[in-house]
């Protein structure tokens, strides 16, 4: 199978963040439900483009790069939708967005970056549990108070849980970034001085 149908499946995700960005209502039922089933069907594609790639031995630093541009453009347009239903800050927004620049500005300053990828796997596995339970549990604060209205953001256990998954998501994040940033300073400072020590022979 062509490595292309995997890649196609993970830049799906792209467009398919923008139309829930702009269709994604906690007021309105039918925008809510378009926008979880739009939802549904981006966690479809990056199930389905990890499987298809593994199955048939297409995996590549591409697809990689593609499946985590997919899922980022997921991440970011589903926190600016909190953002705009005023059900987390800026500042937090800001926290969360700006760990997903660092990680493409560490593999652009970098061509060491995928010897690192390895090593922040972990990380990123965890992270994506994490946010992805934070970003499911605002979904489903709004569907219960669009459908049944209950508004879950008025229970303390929902604050608490809310503040443990966003803290234990960001300490992860940020530390295996540091982890990774360490790992490419060592690669790049070990190449210059074997550049160092073949212009002095």
């Amino acid at each position: 199978m062509s490595p292309s149908i995997a890649n196609a499946l993970s830049v799906a995700r792209v467009p398919i963040s923008i139309a829930v960005l702009a269709i994604y209502s906690p007021d309105d039922s039918l925008r809510f439900l378009v926008a979880i089933g739009l939802i549904a069907t981006a966690v479809g594609t990056d199930l389905l483009d990890g499987f298809l790639a593994r199955k048939f031995r297409t995996t590549s630093d591409l697809g990689y790069i593609l499946d985590g541009l997919g899922d980022r453009a997921m991440y970011v347009s589903l926190i600016l939708v909190l953002v705009v239903s005023k059900s987390v800050s800026l500042s937090v927004a800001w926290v969360l967005i700006f760990r997903e620049i660092l990680i493409y500005a560490l593999r652009v300053l970098s061509p060491a970056w995928h010897k690192s990828k390895q090593l922040l796997r972990p990380f990123s596995k965890w992270h994506a549990a994490g946010i992805r339970l934070w970003l499911a549990s605002y979904i489903a604060s709004d569907g219960l108070r669009l459908y049944n209205q209950k508004d879950l953001r008025l229970e303390a256990w929902y604050g608490i849980l809310q503040g443990f998954l966003l803290t234990a998501t960001v300490v992860i994040s940020y530390s295996g970034l540091y982890l990774q940033a360490k790992e490419i300073a060592n690669a790049v400072s070990g190449d210059s001085r074997k550049d160092a020590s073949g212009l002095g022979e």
